[in-house]
């Protein structure tokens, strides 16, 4: 699925990851819905690494998982950047 979403960038994809020191679930669902609502935005891919569940509709645009495989995804012909 990661795969064939950055392969499908048409404009390029952008991973936010930020490692295992960010605990995304101590923000409230408002902040992570604001923080999707201005990924989808953008005219990239975004493929985001959170370690929550996400209740409420995603964009096409964006991508959520709960693990990533780093060495595939930055591996994607279609990255422009990476947060990790």
């Amino acid at each position: 699925d990661v795969r064939i979403f950055l392969d499908g960038a048409k404009n390029g994809a952008i991973v936010i990851s930020l490692g295992t020191n960010v605990k995304w679930k101590h923000l409230n669902l408002d902040t992570v819905k604001t923080v999707i609502l201005a990924l989808s935005k953008l005219k990239q891919q975004m493929l985001w690494k959170l370690d929550i569940e996400v209740p409420f509709e995603i964009p096409e645009n964006v991508m959520v998982i709960k693990w990533m495989p780093q060495s595939e995804v930055l591996l994607a012909q279609r990255l422009l950047a990476h947060a990790m």
